[in-house]
């Protein structure tokens, strides 16, 4: 029978600056086994994985209260979006320097929750050989 717990958890951490022009930055903290945190940012930068946000169309900012779609994807030659925010899925797991700097605290709040799941999800599959 499989152990249900994850050995390893994922904490989205927000600081606040309100001198800042961009008072919010969220980072992450990684508790667990330090190889595994290792395969994870080797696996992000093998496959270029972007962590990428993109408003939500209207209907979904209705039903489900969001304004922001959240997702996983490998990051290729075309041309992005500009109303599509991305961030290097390596860069966010190294706690790049002023990489996620928000302006509002609502974004952040879907953010964090956005990001937490998709980490969660990203790491599941690594640990299930998956990816």
């Amino acid at each position: 029978m499989k152990n249900n717990t994850a050995a390893y958890e994922f904490k989205v951490m927000v600081e606040e600056d309100q001198n800042a022009e961009l008072p919010y930055r969220v980072y992450v903290n990684y508790i667990g086994d330090s190889e595994f945190y290792e395969k994870l940012i080797k696996v992000a930068n093998r496959d270029q994985v972007q962590f990428t946000g993109r408003p939500a169309p209207f209907t979904m900012r209705w039903i489900f209260k969001t304004n922001y779609l959240y997702y996983l994807e490998q990051k290729t030659d075309k041309k992005i979006n500009p109303k599509f925010l991305s961030w290097s899925l390596e860069d966010i797991l190294r706690k790049k320097e002023n990489l996620l700097l928000f302006k509002d605290r609502a974004v952040v709040i879907e953010f964090r929750k956005g990001l937490r799941t998709f980490l969660n999800e990203f790491a599941n599959h690594i640990e299930q050989g998956k990816i």
